[in-house]
Parts: structure tokens; sequence; C-alpha cells
């Protein structure tokens, strides 16, 4: 019987590692796939889009936002769990498998998985901004009268004791924050107006008390010139980006300047849901003007980058991007691409389709009014 029971273990390990495998080639456009061709299936979930905030998927479940409530689904529409809310003016962050949601200036924030919710945060001023990382920690930017300090807690919800400073005297106006995957560091975007021209500043601060004794309470910052960060984004463990409306400058965990990558044609703010263990990747739109007006994907990392040049017959009004890769439409049309550019699927429509979501576990089309589930024309 024990014998038996290591043979089944060893059966149902192998078939998982090669399930893994096949993830990571395809991911990396190692495994020659041919594109999908989607069309509507299965109506998951009418609503009301008077009340409507947000739509997602998160694993397996479709995610469901409004201001009364977060209802989650599986694909055939059957709801798996559900919670209300009593926010106004909702801020959603989205960093898989975690979800959290606040409203501006309120003072509490839930955080939710596929299991539904699993803690709330509560700060003692009001919120402005704040982000949600891989590991389900969380990084709080606060105002207080005339300026602004930073918090973080950890996944269970327990505040980490962050020394910031008060972000007054200093003149820096934090945009975003976010823990880095170790949780050594938070990792801070601020734009500088100590200054006649447009500066900001990307620094860290440390999550724990620093064993030397510093001045400062950023343990490092760099300062961009003529650059408005809005955005920081881990692309690994060690390497992250913090994002202007003018460049994108990769460091690594230890601000070390790697690269920088121009942003000025730039459709879409940039942004990714997902941070994967396989190595992450920027994803940019760009428009360039020339005789014929061409749009670009530019997939990039700290290292190289993929460019693809997009043929869509009308303007591009939509991105969306996640680990699986990223989704680019004009309302008619949508095509997805992996990692590397390649297009992994098509769904062409006459319906007014708002936004197209996929991920590993499925792929789902928004209406003004309806979540329907995309399937492969195939049949499977």
């Amino acid at each position: 019987m024990y014998n038996n029971s290591k043979k089944i273990t060893f059966i149902l390990s192998f078939f998982a590692f090669i399930a893994i495998l096949f993830i990571m080639f395809n991911s990396f456009g190692f495994i020659n796939i041919e594109t999908r061709t989607f069309e509507t299936g299965n109506v998951i979930y009418k609503f009301d889009p008077q009340n409507m905030k947000k739509v997602m998927l998160n694993r397996n479940q479709i995610i469901y936002i409004n201001k009364d409530g977060i209802r989650a689904f599986n694909k055939d529409g059957s709801e798996i769990w559900s919670n209300t809310l009593s926010f106004s003016n909702i801020i959603i962050d989205k960093c898989y498998p975690y979800f959290a949601l606040s409203e501006y200036k309120g003072n509490k924030i839930l955080v939710f998985s596929d299991k539904g919710l699993l803690y709330e945060i509560t700060v003692k001023n009001q919120i402005t901004n704040f982000n949600i990382n891989q590991n389900g920690e969380v990084a709080v930017i606060e105002s207080l009268s005339g300026g602004h300090i930073i918090s973080g807690y950890d996944s269970n919800g327990r505040d980490l004791g962050v020394s910031s400073g008060t972000f007054i005297n200093n003149g820096d106006y934090p945009m975003s924050a976010v823990i880095s995957p170790n949780g050594e560091y938070i990792i801070v975007a601020s734009l500088y107006l100590n200054n006649s021209k447009l500066e900001s500043t990307v620094g860290a601060i440390l999550t724990h008390k620093p064993k030397e004794v510093i001045t400062s309470p950023m343990y490092y910052s760099n300062k961009e010139i003529d650059n408005l960060l809005y955005n920081i984004e881990f692309i690994s463990d060690d390497i992250f980006a913090s994002i202007g409306d003018k460049f994108l400058t990769f460091y690594d965990i230890d601000g070390q300047f790697i690269r920088e990558i121009s942003t000025a044609d730039a459709l879409f703010k940039i942004s990714i849901d997902e941070m994967t263990s396989l190595g992450g990747f920027i994803p940019i739109i760009t428009a360039i003007s020339t005789t014929h007006d061409k749009n670009y994907l530019v997939i990039l990392n700290q290292i190289k980058e993929y460019i693809v040049e997009l043929d869509f017959d009308a303007p591009i009004k939509y991105f969306n991007a996640n680990a699986s890769g990223v989704v680019i439409g004009d309302g008619l049309s949508f095509k997805g691409y992996n990692r590397i550019g390649k297009e992994t699927f098509r769904f062409f429509t006459k319906q007014d389709i708002k936004e197209v979501i996929a991920n590993n576990y499925m792929a789902i089309a928004v209406t003004n009014d309806s979540i329907i589930r995309l399937v492969d024309k195939r049949g499977f």
C-alpha cells in the first residue's frame, strides 16, 4: 500500500513538472502553438452599467466590482464568493494572485485573493495611493497636513513599522510606492517640488531598522530630470522599472542604473498586474508619425526588447497586460501577444466590446452590461 502511494505521488509530481515546463516554454515562445481564434460563449454575468466599477481575472475566477460589493464567478457563471463594500471613490490595485481595494482619502484597505477577503488594514491618516505586491504586502501613501508618510504592511496586515519621514521638508511628493519582492525595501517614486524644472526622485526606504545609522529616511535615491514618474514595476526579484511620461529606467534592487527607454510616444500609461517568476517584462504601445502612421508593441526588460508592428483597421483604444501577455484592441478586433511578441489569439466582433482580458485559465469580453466568456472556435 505504501509503495502504491509513492508511485501515485511520483506520477502526479512528474505530470505537474511536465505541465510547468510546458507553460514556461510556451511563455518564452519555444513551443510553436497555432494562433487561436476566439468567439463568444456563455454570458457569465449581466450587470447594471451605472454601478460597474471594474472587471478583472484572478487565477480561474472572474472578479466583478461595483460600489456595493465584489462578486467572484467561475467560467460557467456560478458565483464562488462575494463580499460587501461601503466605499464611494474606489481605488483598486492588483498583483496576482492578490488584489486590494480602498477609497481615496479613506483609511481602510481590504485585501483579497481567490479565497475571498484575507485581511483589512486601517491606517491613521487619509490614503492617497497604495500598491500590493505578489506576496500580499502593501505599501501605503498617507496624507498629512502639508505632506505625506509611507507605511508598509506584511501579508497578514501587520504594520511593518516603517520610518519614512514626513515628505514635507524635503520637497518630495510621493506618487507611487511598492514593497520589493524580498520584503527589504519600499521603492518610492516622488515628484520633487523644490526646483524650477520638473524633477522626479526614485529611491528606497528600508522596511527594517538599518544596521548602520542613516540621516535620511531614504536608504538611497536617484534623480530623474524632466520625467514625471507615476509608477514602479518589478520585473524580477532584483530588477524594477521607474516609469514616467518621458522615459522608463531599469534599476537593480540596490538602485544601480541599468538602462533607460523613451516613453514619449507611448499611447497608454504603462502598467502590468503580475510579475511572473519566469522573469517579467514591460509592454509599451507606441505611435510613430510617418507618411503612414504606425503603431508598435514594444516588449522589453532590462536587457533586450521585442518589437511588433501592429495591424489594426481602426485606431487602437484598448490595452491590457499581465504575466500571460498583452491584449490590444480597437473595439471590434482584439489580439493577444505573448512575452516575446508572438500573436497567440484573435477575436473579431460586431458587438461594442469595452475590454478583452485573458490569462492562462480563460479569456473574457466585457460589453456595456455583460461579462462574456470567450471560447476557441475549434471547440477546445
